[in-house]
């Protein structure tokens, strides 16, 4: 129990914007659940650990975290949240400027999402896009966001569909220039 709160209130800092606190309650909690070997918590814990470490500039500690909590997420079977981690280690990538990484990463969690998740797949597609208007590929961004608005709609996630439409006519408009 304490260990889960820890963990809680460590995301409700970051989400807040106190990475040093959120650092410090995450770091006990993942240390807590080390101690009674809870293998889901440590991989939420560093999931989330890597995330606030990204956003405070350590991003190979980021890495490296994402990556533990990858593997224990594999090793689990837990594939919805091996896509998820794979999509934080994309935005990782961004972050640093290597899109050819963050695409690779983006592939494997749409692996991961395929027939499991229509909107972890559709969140992938989404970031794809992201990644392709990077590198100057503003065709298949567009038809990559369509898609994705499409599946969020079939899977009845209106608010994600019509916030990456929003995203959709900006990029038709900015390719429009």
């Amino acid at each position: 129990s304490a260990a889960g709160a820890a963990a809680v209130l460590g995301r409700a800092y970051a989400q807040a914007g106190d990475l040093d606190q959120a650092a410090t309650l995450l770091q006990h909690a993942l240390d807590r659940f080390d101690t009674i070997g809870d293998a889901q918590g440590l991989a939420l814990c560093r999931r989330d650990l890597g995330t606030v470490a990204v956003l405070r500039g350590d991003a190979e500690r980021g890495r490296s975290l994402l990556e533990a909590a990858l593997a224990t997420w594999r090793q689990l079977g837990r594939v919805v949240m091996a896509g998820l981690c794979h999509q934080r280690l994309a935005m990782r990538a961004l972050d640093i400027g290597d899109s050819v990484a963050a695409e690779q990463q983006l592939h494997e969690a749409i692996d991961a999402h395929r027939g499991v998740s229509a909107r972890g797949m559709a969140m992938d597609m989404a970031w794809l896009a992201i990644v392709d208007v990077a590198r100057g590929r503003f065709g298949l961004a567009e038809h990559r966001l369509s898609a994705a608005v499409d599946e969020l709609r079939a899977a009845g996630v209106i608010g994600d569909a019509d916030a990456f439409e929003v995203m959709l006519v900006a990029l038709i408009l900015r390719a429009s220039r």
